[in-house]
């Protein structure tokens, strides 16, 4: 498994490999927290409030899931005991290398492959861009008091 406990000696990653392990204690509230992000994220993007900040919110979630697809998609080109970042030890890619065989988006009602989920992130990502420049042409969904009522009713039962 790619490993990024240790990253290669003179590497730029190596001050936040120390990080992980006291992250992991987080883990569980980032992912509520990204769920209910995501899903607010989603009813704004159908409402057409705070046309901005939704599409700015937007572009992040893409980034962070790019990145986060990406790395599981590569690591299907790291051998077992290599480490992620040692490029020069990649070899070609094997399915079963990948660790984390289903990205879990849809969970269990449609299963996609880190390498499908990553090209459908890349496919993303320009209409993530393309909301965000012209944010100020977003048509709304009922008055605005209502819409963000709406959102912010949606966003406390989510946290219930």
């Amino acid at each position: 498994m790619a490993s990024l406990k240790r990253p290669p000696k003179g590497s730029f990653l190596k001050g936040i490999a120390a990080m992980f392990p006291y992250l992991a204690q987080f883990a569980l509230t980032f992912s509520i927290v990204m769920i209910v992000l995501e899903i607010v994220v989603g009813i704004m993007l159908i409402l057409g409030q705070k046309p901005r900040l939704t599409a700015w919110l937007y572009l992040l979630i893409m980034v962070f899931f790019t990145i986060l697809t990406g790395y599981t998609h590569l690591t299907g080109y790291v051998p077992s005991g290599v480490n992620f970042f040692e490029f020069s030890k990649w070899g070609e890619y094997i399915a079963s290398n990948m660790k984390v065989t289903d990205c879990g988006c849809f969970g269990d009602f449609l299963k996609l492959s880190p390498t499908t989920s990553f090209y459908k992130d890349c496919a993303l990502m320009p209409v993530a861009l393309i909301l965000l420049f012209f944010s100020k042409k977003w048509h709304k969904i009922g008055v605005n008091a209502i819409g963000l009522a709406f959102s912010f009713g949606v966003n406390c039962l989510l946290l219930v």
